[in-house]
């Protein structure tokens, strides 16, 4: 399911806003409890660092350590809060006051009990000094933060506090949230309607002038799409104006020539005035169909379809180009099948033109160009390679109408060739497609073959 950008945004803000809380919550409770631990070991060594001065000053006066002994001279530290297991300098233990009771080191198994609960509160002893002679060693606890009832009221109401904080930030951010994410969405739906009506045609939509950093990128990048789009389609009638005149000038040349040829002052054998002729009538049918472009992709153009023999026409379609191989020293090989298609053959025919054309325009040096067309029961395939790679980003722009390649700077050409080859393979149910296959550039053009032998 679909989620709105209201949802999206509010989603994400609501989820960061809470992960904040959250995390700071859990902050302040870490600290909580660090500082607790840390108040306890403070508390503790402090109390030994009470204790190991008396029973060192013990230990010099007698010169060793006795249960009655240390119990007096411990008893103004002792409290209901304070534990503390003594051992002499042989681990033997010799006091033993457990949660403010004496146990009596006499006393096996209360003995053995409570040295087991002290040790596992307290692990790691203290070492007695007496200098550098170790005459004891010492375990000390103290009861915990926790077990003082005026720290659990301050810690409770710690706690209360966070939690109350904690509801107050989430209802924030709730409003916070959706504050935000309805202003953004107003913003973004006003930029998407004007996306969309300069979709549909509309030249003069304008798009918003404040808002967020990120919508006022896409809104500039709108409004250069709108004046490109705008510019692009005065070009595009200017552009086929020009090429229709200036194709003209050579007509006119030609036909001068032509003229001249007719009239006895220009001198030229029957077969070049038939090859000058063809050339004049090729010309004229480019003009023509440079300012059909727009019909032959428009809806309401229709083929006129034929019954063609493939290996004729394969045949009319290469020879113009024969000269053109020996004149280039291109190696220009053609291969055709028997069979028949229906297809538009002018059209068609124009359609290839361009695509070899191409082939010869931009093969390698030294290498050769080649032209295939093979057919089975359903479709019909042409082929044209020539020797040589075109770069990745040119390969989804080729049939771009008025695109050129970066290499046509030393060729002639509008642009407009395999744009139109485009149109026609696809007013006959067709598709086209370039691949490359090593160092071979493959345009590559299928045909439906709804013709019975």
């Amino acid at each position: 399911m679909t989620r709105s950008l209201f949802g999206r945004t509010f989603a994400v803000m609501l989820l960061s806003h809470t992960a904040v809380v959250l995390v700071l919550s859990g902050v302040f409770v870490f600290a909580v409890q660090q500082s607790i631990e840390r108040w306890n070991a403070d508390r503790g060594q402090q109390v030994k660092n009470l204790m190991i001065p008396e029973i060192v000053r013990l230990y010099r006066q007698t010169g060793r350590l006795s249960e009655d002994q240390i119990h007096a001279a411990l008893l103004p530290f002792l409290t209901d809060t304070v534990s503390v297991y003594a051992l002499n300098a042989e681990r033997e233990p010799v006091y033993l006051y457990l949660k403010g009771q004496m146990i009596s080191i006499h006393e096996p198994a209360e003995l053995a009990a409570g040295v087991a609960e002290m040790r596992q509160i307290t692990p790691v002893p203290a070492t007695i000094l007496d200098g550098s002679n170790a005459i004891g060693y010492l375990y000390v606890d103290t009861a915990s933060f926790r077990d003082d009832l005026t720290n659990t009221r301050l810690l409770r109401s710690l706690f209360n506090i966070v939690t109350g904080g904690a509801a107050t930030a989430f209802a924030g951010a709730l409003l916070v949230a959706y504050i935000v994410s309805r202003l953004l969405v107003t913003q973004a739906q006003s930029l998407s309607r004007g996306i969309e009506r300069l979709a549909a045609g509309d030249r003069e939509v304008v798009f918003p002038q404040e808002g967020p950093r990120e919508l006022l990128v896409i809104a500039q990048s709108a409004r250069a799409l709108r004046d490109q789009l705008a510019n692009e389609e005065q070009l595009r009638k200017r552009w086929t104006e020009d090429i229709a005149h200036d194709l003209r000038t050579p007509i006119t040349a030609l036909k001068t020539q032509f003229e001249g040829i007719t009239d006895g002052y220009i001198t030229m054998t029957p077969q070049r005035l038939e090859d000058l002729k063809n050339e004049l009538n090729h010309v004229e049918r480019l003009v023509n169909d440079l300012r059909e472009l727009s019909w032959v992709e428009s809806p309401e153009m229709h083929l006129e379809k034929t019954r063609v023999e493939l290996r004729t026409f394969v045949g009319n379609v290469t020879t113009v180009f024969t000269g053109r191989s020996k004149k280039l020293a291109v190696p220009f090989h053609v291969v055709s099948e028997d069979g028949t298609i229906e297809a538009d053959e002018y059209l068609l025919q124009r359609a290839l033109t361009n695509v070899i054309d191409n082939a010869f325009r931009y093969v390698a040096l030294g290498g050769s160009v080649h032209f295939s067309g093979r057919l089975n029961a359903v479709r019909c395939v042409f082929e044209v390679r020539n020797t040589g790679r075109i770069s990745d980003d040119e390969v989804e722009r080729v049939f771009e109408r008025f695109y050129r390649g970066a290499n046509s700077a030393h060729t002639h050409g509008s642009g407009l060739g395999l744009s139109v080859t485009a149109a026609i393979v696809e007013a006959h149910g067709g598709s086209a497609g370039i691949v490359q296959e090593d160092d071979t550039t493959v345009l590559r053009i299928v045909l439906p073959n709804s013709s019975a032998d």
